[in-house]
């Protein structure tokens, strides 16, 4: 009896420290750095345009384990191996992060941007394996929470797609698989979106071709390649380059090196207990809802609302 009465203690201690993240988010703060020019229809109803660039972290002092939050100064910019230095005390910076690790302390155990737990159930929001980084738990948003340097440096301007906006933007806005393709800017591989209303450049000798490569090619390449001046182009018409970032495993990256072999980028939805859902793309697919380990590293691309 003592036993069972011990156990139901612990059981009612822990889910009364469960949150809730039920309830509508709070519109966005106006902010207008790092933001691209192009607009992209994430729902029938709802527009984004994406930030300049992936999330990166990047701790400055050690011993309190704080740090600063930027943008890739280029759309096409990753940090790749060096990730594997992740940690406290590691002041290299990152960005591939484990699941909801915005840096906010709702209860889960790994929710600092350096945090390499292998428990997938340390990435618990609010400590409850159901919970979205949304409502209530909206704080483990990594844009959200953070001030973001190169973003306005205002704390709730940006946030993550959802997993249905991500499964809108790629297969369900119209013409959508027109408007994707993946490629190469110089040697960083990765996969092109078009804007809604996209205009091509006035150099006709710049040209977009949709799509993904054959499955015997083993090249981003095969359907566009662009050198820097030729993105740059492109890039002021709108367009969003996603860079092939690889993932983490703990501290063993994969699929990031010779200008990387996969793109792999989170959402804001849990999937279970285990797993979180994000995009994932090769030079041979895209799949808009693709689950991951909570505890694997994936890029951050943040977007704020139209």
């Amino acid at each position: 009896m003592k036993r069972t009465i011990r156990t139901l203690v612990m059981f009612l201690a822990a889910a009364a420290t469960l949150v809730s993240c039920q309830k509508e988010d709070p519109a966005l703060v106006a902010v207008s750095n790092g933001v691209l020019n192009g607009e992209f229809s994430v729902s029938p109803e709802k527009k984004v345009r994406f930030s300049q660039g992936n999330l990166q972290y990047q701790v400055v002092n050690p011993t309190a384990g704080t740090g600063v939050w930027n943008f890739a100064d280029e759309q096409y910019s990753i940090i790749g191996n060096a990730n594997s230095t992740i940690g406290a005390t590691n002041t290299n910076a990152i960005d591939l992060f484990g699941w909801g690790t915005s840096g906010w302390s709702s209860g889960a155990v790994a929710y600092q941007p350096y945090s390499f737990s292998i428990r997938d159930n340390d990435y618990w929001p609010g400590g409850d394996p159901a919970n979205n980084l949304t409502g209530n738990c909206l704080n483990a948003d990594w844009g959200r929470n953070n001030v973001i340097m190169n973003g306005g440096m205002q704390a709730g301007a940006w946030r993550v797609l959802t997993a249905e906006e991500w499964d809108y933007l790629i297969n369900g806005r119209p013409n959508a698989h027109q408007k994707m393709g993946v490629g190469s800017i110089e040697t960083a591989h990765g996969m092109f979106l078009l804007p809604d209303n996209w205009t091509p450049p006035a150099d006709t000798n710049i040209k977009f071709k949709p799509g993904l490569a054959p499955a015997w090619t083993q090249q981003f390449e095969y359907n566009n390649y662009f050198t820097v001046a030729m993105w740059k182009e492109l890039e002021a018409t709108g367009v969003v380059f996603l860079p092939a970032a690889g993932y983490r495993n703990v501290k063993t990256v994969e699929g990031a090196a010779y200008g990387g072999t996969m793109g792999n980028y989170w959402s804001s939805t849990a999937q279970r207990p285990s797993t979180a859902i994000g995009l994932h793309f090769t030079h041979t697919k895209v799949v808009a809802n693709s689950y991951a380990y909570r505890h694997f590293g994936r890029a951050v691309r943040l977007v704020r609302d139209v």
